[in-house]
């Protein structure tokens, strides 16, 4: 491992002080920063340094990693204490997108089957009814195969004197 970026730390972490660092990368501009904070000797005050570099996290850590902490002090004694740290991302994980591509994917295959059901429904539903009208046409041509109407309005079934008489009146 190489530092491709350095800065003295105004620190002396025998002292005991509290020692602050922020990290922050920037996906868009790869830039990985750190502000941290050392004191001035001089006047004992407390002040932000800073070092930067830009790097491509992407070819150094996979998809999904685990954040820790680290601390060294060489050959001395020190209590290293954490007390207090933040994390937040604005990458939206491929988890997120998965679940996104398998609901419009079922929204879409549902719409499908739906239109092709009903499309199947239509088309037996127009040959059942073509069904019935021809049989309904065949009955009727039988009907009046087998009926007569006499000059007097008078219709028969069939002729036989045994069949029906049904008067029509003209009125």
């Amino acid at each position: 491992m190489l530092s491709v970026a350095n800065v003295t730390w105004l620190a002396d972490i025998t002292e005991g002080k509290l020692n602050e660092a922020w990290v922050s990368y920037n996906a868009s501009s790869l830039n990985l920063s750190v502000i941290f904070t050392g004191f001035n000797n001089v006047t004992s005050t407390t002040v932000n340094q800073h070092i930067s570099s830009i790097v491509d996290l992407r070819l150094y850590l996979p998809e999904f990693v685990t954040i820790g902490f680290s601390a060294a002090t060489g050959n001395a004694t020190a209590l290293h204490t954490l007390n207090s740290w933040d994390f937040s991302s604005t990458l939206e994980s491929q988890q997120d997108n998965n679940k996104t591509n398998i609901a419009v994917g079922l929204g879409i295959g549902g719409f499908v089957l739906i239109a092709v059901f009903g499309l199947i429904s239509i088309y037996l539903w127009k040959k059942w009814k073509k069904g019935k009208e021809e049989e309904n046409g065949d009955f009727e041509e039988y009907m009046e195969e087998g009926q007569n109407t006499n000059s007097s309005g008078i219709t028969t079934s069939g002729g036989s004197p045994s069949d029906s008489l049904v008067y029509y009146s003209s009125k």
